[in-house]
C-alpha cells in the first residue's frame, strides 16, 4: 500500500475587503475628477470708466505724455514739419499755393479730384503723421481706415481733420483703458461743442 500524501500547501487567506471609509474616499476622488470642469476663460477687458479723480488725472497725464514721445521719431518729425509747411503756405479755400500751382500744370484724374476736393486732400495729408507714429502692427489697417474715412465721409474743415487725426494717434498710443475712455470722451464733447461734425465742410 502507498503512503498517504501529505498536503503541505497553506490554506489561502481570504482577501481583505477595503474598509468603508477607504471606498468612500476613492469614490469621492473619482467623482471629483469626472466632475471637474475646465477653467473659465477670462472675458476680454473693456474700457473702464475712471472711478476717481486720481484715475482721471493719471489718464490725462498719460495722454499728455503721448505728445512728447513722438519727438524721438525722426520720420514723424519730418512729416509734421512738411505738413505744417503745406498748411502755412497754402490756402485750401481759394486753392492757392505752390502745390496747387504745380498740380495745375497737369490734367489727369488725380489733379481733377484735388481741384474738386481740396479739403479731402488736406485731410489725407493731415492723417499721414498720425498713421506713421502709431504702432507698426496697426499702421496698415489704420491707414486704410483713415483713407476710407476721408474719402467717404463728407469733407470737414482743416481743424476738424486735425482733431480727428490727433484723436486717432492718441487712442492707439496710450496703453490704459482709462486713457482711451478719456480720448473718446474728448471726441464726443468736441462733437457736441461743434468742433467736429459729419455734415460737411461749412
Amino acid at each position: 500500500m502507498s503512503a498517504p500524501q501529505i498536503n503541505n500547501s497553506r490554506p489561502s487567506r481570504p482577501r481583505r475587503r477595503a474598509s468603508a471609509p477607504t471606498q468612500r474616499a476613492r469614490s469621492a476622488t473619482i467623482t471629483m475628477r469626472t466632475a471637474a470642469s475646465p477653467r473659465p476663460r477670462p472675458s476680454p477687458s473693456r474700457p473702464k470708466i475712471p472711478s476717481s479723480s486720481s484715475d482721471f488725472s493719471k489718464a490725462i497725464d498719460e495722454i499728455f505724455n503721448t505728445f512728447s514721445r513722438p519727438l524721438a521719431n525722426p520720420t514723424f518729425l519730418v512729416t509734421i514739419v512738411l505738413t505744417l509747411g503745406i498748411f502755412l503756405t497754402h490756402d485750401f479755400y481759394s486753392k492757392e499755393g505752390v502745390l496747387f500751382d504745380w498740380l495745375s500744370n497737369y490734367d489727369n484724374s488725380f489733379t481733377t479730384w484735388v481741384g474738386q476736393n481740396a479739403f479731402k486732400f488736406a485731410g489725407l495729408i493731415i492723417f499721414i503723421p498720425a498713421v506713421i507714429d502709431i504702432p507698426k502692427k496697426n499702421q496698415v489697417m489704420l491707414a486704410c481706415l483713415a483713407f476710407l474715412w476721408v474719402m467717404f465721409v463728407p469733407e470737414s474743415t482743416v481743424l476738424e481733420y486735425a482733431i480727428q487725426a490727433l484723436a486717432l494717434h492718441t487712442y492707439f498710443r496710450v496703453k490704459t483703458d482709462n486713457a482711451r475712455f478719456v480720448v473718446v470722451l474728448i471726441v464726443v464733447v468736441s462733437y457736441f461743442l461743434g468742433f467736429l461734425s459729419l455734415g460737411g465742410n461749412k
